[in-house]
């Protein structure tokens, strides 16, 4: 693969990773609007086969990677998009 086709690789790579975060923004806000925490059906997550432990989990490690991203990894991501 030569340089020009290996960055436009990365350059997709990181608009996904970017619409991803977005993704994570838009779900926090409807999360915490919506108490999703205290308030999800357990007849919905059984039908998923996903605990409320293991949803809690998932839903702690997407606040990680906003964290992450707005200690200023965003910035970095936005130059290169």
């Amino acid at each position: 693969m030569n340089d020009t086709s290996f960055l436009n690789n990365f350059k997709a790579i990181t608009n996904n990773l970017i619409n991803c975060m977005n993704s994570i923004n838009s779900f926090n806000a409807e999360y915490t609007a919506l108490d999703k925490g205290n308030t999800i059906s357990e007849e919905a997550l059984t039908e998923l086969g996903i605990t409320k432990g293991e949803f809690t989990t998932a839903v702690s490690s997407f606040l990680a990677f906003k964290s992450l991203f707005e200690t200023g990894h965003n910035t970095n991501l936005y130059k290169v998009k």
